[in-house]
């Protein structure tokens, strides 16, 4: 059967979703609801397939399905196949189930495999997880298993239409609903935004646009239909930036972005008005084209620099430059590889055997899962626990001149005098997850101050927990900003609701791109005020990958003491000096 003609708005479109996409995981902070982008996939496939269908440019058999699968599997072995190479040679320690992940995507269920691991896409802060964005080519894959089982039933083509659309209305229905139950039912959205039957409506919503489109509406023309679309795209925009994941997504929001996004497809299809000009203007048709190759490489990209720069000072703009060109170069030679009709056959599927060969060596010898601290060398760990049961001056074998004395020494450049100094100094410790860890090494040194620390604590939530000590606080520590950046009217809210204390805030050291906008705010904020005192564990740490558990965030017990020091430190300096 020959190829449908190309609707090139459409392959424009798709390239828009990728940039929307690529912006959320860069910039997650500034894009909120760039992941939008993937529904966009999903509602793009379920109206090229049923379009597809009606103008009976494919054969639609288990035939076709096999088809589907070596074609969405080129790329991806190519991906997978190299990525898991270099994280061997390169993140050893930190591969986890990696080959595992690899395999589950290579064979389609990788959203299955997550869900079963208790992964989430919007928990990710240090994991090394390359293969976290795959989950959507296994849903998208699922969607092609549906749509194959829905044409098994013969019929003529009218018959097997009509049929087509009565089961993806009832289908769309239900997944829609399964959304709803189970975002209200299970605490972890996870399960809803992962399963393919909670996600199905998406694609559903494209299979009856592309029948209405198609077929209901084509003789239909839309050259004067440039308000509706101007809104729909107006639309979709503004929700790739202010669409947060949150209650709204699974309780209809992202039903109705996909019931917008598949009557702009209606709209599109025709290439007949100025919207479906201006997507399919050379750039956005050339990143359409590459979209599968970009999707696929961009996201591992990030994680694999986000490993490498985590204690480097190098900007994150230069980082993103640098990957962006990597992203290209990596992205044009897969897509070139995988449709050369030479290399198709054989090659890919051989290499994608390799890699699981050296993705279980990796996953099985040597075994690295659970969290940050599982990572800790056990003799190293061992000896920094009786460090923690006796906080104070430990001598080293062997000094490092690479590492900072403090980092030896812990405590030790705290006198006696000066631990029992503050010791007496009241007032609160107010931080996130790592102030909760930290918390007996900083309440055994600050033993007259609350010691507050919760992780996934934001700054915002900090004025009430403030406000609720109604003694005064002559001295008021604030660690956050690692769960993400904050307005600078929130601090100095807290702030100037405290005109008695002393204000220390501690910047963050971290590989999020929101790390720079946190430090910044901070270090403005403590130059605009005379009692507001910057710690800058940036600067002195961001560098020392010694003082950090494997997340490159959280501080291991070292680093916990090396904190408490300097905190300590600054507080001992600003008292002094009343």
């Amino acid at each position: 059967m020959k190829a449908a003609k190309k609707v090139k708005a459409f392959t424009g479109l798709r390239g828009l979703a990728f940039l929307g996409v690529m912006a959320y995981h860069l910039y997650p902070n500034k894009v909120t609801g760039g992941y939008l982008g993937v529904v966009i996939f999903f509602v793009l496939s379920g109206y090229l397939l049923m379009r597809q269908f009606i103008l009976g440019y494919k054969e639609e058999d288990l035939g076709a399905l096999g088809g589907r699968y070596k074609k969405l599997t080129r790329p991806l072995a190519i991906m997978v196949l190299l990525m898991g190479l270099a994280s061997l040679a390169l993140f050893r320690p930190k591969l986890g189930n990696l080959g595992l992940s690899g395999i589950s995507a290579l064979l389609g269920y990788n959203n299955w495999y997550q869900l079963s691991q208790s992964l989430s896409y919007f928990d990710l802060h240090g994991a090394y997880r390359p293969f976290t964005h795959l989950w959507s080519l296994s849903v998208e894959w699922q969607f092609y298993i549906i749509w194959s089982l829905l044409l098994l039933k013969k019929g003529s083509r009218k018959q097997k239409y009509l049929r087509l659309m009565r089961w993806t209305l009832i289908m769309t229905l239900l997944s829609l609903v399964s959304m709803v139950l189970l975002r209200a039912l299970v605490e972890d959205p996870t399960r809803a935004y992962y399963g393919t039957e909670s996600r199905f409506f998406s694609f559903g919503i494209g299979v009856l646009a592309g029948g209405i489109g198609t077929y209901g509406l084509r003789r239909a023309s839309f050259k004067d239909k440039g308000g509706p679309i101007s809104l729909l795209m107006v639309v979709m925009v503004l929700s790739f930036i202010f669409f947060k994941e949150g209650a709204f997504l699974y309780y209809g929001g992202m039903f109705i972005f996909s019931l917008a996004m598949g009557l702009l497809l209606i709209y599109l299809s025709k290439e007949d008005n100025f919207w479906a000009r201006i997507l399919a203007n050379p750039f956005l048709m050339y990143v359409g084209t590459r979209s599968y190759p970009l999707y696929l490489w961009q996201y591992s990209l990030m994680i694999v620099f986000r490993e490498l720069f985590a204690h480097s000072s190098l900007a994150y703009g230069v980082q993103v430059l640098i990957q962006i060109i990597l992203l290209l170069i990596l992205s044009e030679i897969t897509h070139q590889v995988a449709s050369n009709k030479k290399l198709k056959q054989g090659g890919i599927l051989v290499s994608a055997l390799a890699l699981m060969v050296l993705a279980l060596v990796g996953s099985w010898v040597f075994p690295q899962v659970g969290g940050a601290k599982a990572f800790e060398d056990p003799d190293r760990r061992q000896e920094l626990e009786e460090v923690a049961k006796k906080p104070g001056p430990k001598e080293t074998k062997e000094k490092d001149p690479a590492q900072p004395q403090k980092d030896r020494d812990l405590l030790s450049d705290l006198s006696e005098e000066d631990k029992k100094a503050l010791g007496q100094v009241e007032g609160l410790f107010l931080g996130d997850s790592i102030t909760e860890e930290a918390a007996p090494i900083f309440q055994e040194l600050f033993k007259s101050m609350t010691v507050d620390g919760k992780i996934n604590r934001q700054m915002i939530q900090a004025y009430d927990l403030v406000q609720a000590h109604e003694e005064d606080l002559p001295v008021l520590v604030i660690q956050l900003g690692i769960n993400g950046p904050f307005a600078k009217k929130d601090l100095e809210k807290i702030i100037d609701s405290r005109p008695e204390s002393q204000v220390f805030l501690v910047n963050t050291v971290m590989p999020d791109p929101w790390e720079g906008e946190v430090n910044q705010t901070m270090a403005e904020v403590a130059q605009a005020y005379d009692r507001v005192h910057l710690i800058d564990w940036y600067g002195i740490t961001k560098s020392q990958e010694v003082y950090f558990y494997p997340d490159h965030t959280h501080p291991n017990l070292e680093g916990q003491h090396f904190m408490a020091q300097l905190v300590g430190n600054k507080i001992l300096e600003v008292l002094g000096q009343e």
